[in-house]
């Protein structure tokens, strides 16, 4: 009887659903940590286990001050931080969170040049700081040991964020070799060690002379090709000179992209 008949669940479907169903028990409760940038968070709402992203722009347009700045918000509600300096020092990175804390420019920080009201509110941001769960490293630049330490630190007291500033400067004697590497042991990172890594990434020569609409990744497209999600930093034309616009062109993970208009504070 045809009225009687109907769709009917299989074996191999009912474990479908199942395993569906815990996937998006999963997600519910393990969605990451969450973005604090109210904008930002409109596009992208969570730092997400296994997620990978690609920050990249032209030289001087604020790469590593935004992608400090959103990894300090992170840090400040909680976030378990790792931070691969391939270019700063250390103490530069600390600097540039104690100028995000404190609203005071790094180069003001470093000369000292502070009133007394601002030499007390640097001593509570270093306080700040030092409750963080921060980690810093300005020797790695082999992947090989990139991945051995993230491992470490994550069975030793979990990673939430990992932070690469900048990709282009792990070793290798091919730049197109070495970074083809990196987006595999970058993605494998976020993966295994159920965490986001996030990428800051120069752009390539050409680009830069061209000044044009798409921005070449420095040393090939793996990197970006391999990212969930990829954000370009650009300036407007006609806009002030601390504006910024963070633009959202890739977005696996959750769907929306867009341009988001920034300025920076110093």
């Amino acid at each position: 009887n045809l009225q009687d008949s109907g769709p009917t669940v299989g074996a191999e479907d009912a474990d479908i659903v199942a395993r569906l169903a815990e996937v998006v028990d999963f997600w519910k409760s393990d969605r990451g940590v969450q973005i604090r940038d109210d904008k930002l968070r409109k596009l992208i709402p969570f730092f997400g286990p296994g997620h990978l992203w690609c920050v990249q722009g032209y030289t001087s347009y604020g790469k590593s001050t935004w992608a400090n700045e959103i990894v300090c918000q992170a840090a400040q509600a909680g976030a378990k931080v790792v931070i691969f300096s391939l270019e700063d020092s250390a103490v530069e990175k600390s600097i540039m969170m104690l100028a995000w804390l404190t609203g005071v420019s790094k180069r003001r920080l470093m000369a000292d040049d502070l009133s007394a009201e601002e030499h007390v509110m640097l001593e509570g941001a270093r306080k700040t700081l030092g409750s963080w769960s921060v980690k810093i490293y300005d020797d790695c630049y082999d992947l090989t040991v990139f991945e051995a330490r993230c491992r470490r630190d994550a069975s030793r007291q979990g990673i939430d964020i990992v932070l690469v500033d900048y990709v282009q400067l792990f070793s290798g004697e091919k730049l197109y070799n070495t970074m083809r590497e990196a987006s595999i042991v970058l993605q494998r990172v976020a993966k295994s060690q159920h965490c986001t890594v996030l990428g800051v990434s120069q752009i390539n020569n050409e680009s830069a002379k061209n000044a044009g609409p798409v921005i070449g990744t420095k040393g090939g497209g793996d990197f970006p090709a391999a990212s969930g999600i990829v954000i370009e930093l650009t300036r407007p034309k006609d806009g002030e000179k601390e504006r910024v616009d963070i633009n959202v062109r890739k977005n696996r993970y959750y769907g929306e992209t867009g341009i988001i208009a920034a300025a920076f504070r110093n």
